[in-house]
């Protein structure tokens, strides 16, 4: 079962994720998702099916029916086939995105900033709003 976290250390814990991997670079990859339902009626189930499913390495964290994860030790591939699992058991009625460390972007700040245009520009969701300084 995947360890829950709070939206307000989200940013901190990643940065320290990334910061074990520069210095040990074991692992030496992990992946940013964010995932959230098409109609918010579904937000407790998603976010149970994701809690029960992923390892308990996974931290998973979410505000206002958004769910953001931190998958250590996960590269593109694996974020896509766990992203492929929820939308096919969603039956397509997720928004889906990831990103990857550090294929995608090289600090915490390029990551959320990537994550934060990247959804916009996809899916016209502004997650600007939960990561202002």
């Amino acid at each position: 079962m995947v360890c829950e976290i709070l939206f307000e250390d989200f940013e901190n814990i990643l940065k320290w994720e990334i910061a074990k991997i520069n210095r040990f670079q074991c692992p030496d990859e992990l992946c940013v998702m964010y995932t959230r339902p098409e109609f918010k009626e579904e937000f407790p189930k998603l976010k149970e099916v994701i809690k029960e499913v992923l390892r308990n390495t996974d931290l998973i964290t979410s505000t206002d029916e958004n769910i953001f994860l931190i998958l250590p030790n996960t590269n593109k591939e694996g974020a896509k086939f766990i992203s492929e699992a929820i939308y096919d058991f969603f039956n397509k009625q997720v928004v889906e995105y990831y990103i990857d460390f550090p294929k995608d972007a090289k600090s915490k700040d390029e990551l959320i900033e990537k994550l934060i245009k990247d959804v916009e520009n996809k899916y016209g969701i502004l997650l600007g709003k939960y990561f202002k300084k």
